[in-house]
């Protein structure tokens, strides 16, 4: 990642998506660029740093002031349980990995 990127990624995550625009926006964590697991909790691509199970780091962002407006959000129910059913999901599979990966060790 270049110096460029990296420098926006850390706006991102101190500010949100739409720092730049006039208007702020209170659905930006419906945006395909902010971490729906993030959002329910926490993203397992944080976790597995150094070691030998490490994964790819998440290219999405994680950012405080997006889960607040995504936790504030009149709808929070109805898309938290479907982002909390992809986490689960995703948590399944990363754990089915493992186990197939200690069956070949």
């Amino acid at each position: 990642a270049s110096v460029m990127e990296d420098a926006r990624a850390l706006l991102n995550s101190l500010m949100g998506l739409s720092r730049d625009d006039k208007e702020q926006r209170d659905d930006e964590w419906r945006s395909d660029e902010v971490c729906r697991y993030y959002l329910v909790g926490y993203c397992p691509k944080d976790f597995f740093k150094a070691t030998k199970r490490e994964l790819e780091p998440c290219r999405k962002t994680h950012a405080d002031v997006i889960k607040q407006k995504f936790e504030s959000h009149p709808e929070n129910a109805k898309y938290r349980l479907q982002y909390e059913k992809e986490f689960l999901a995703y948590l399944e599979e990363l754990v089915v990995e493992a186990d197939n990966w200690v069956e070949r060790e």
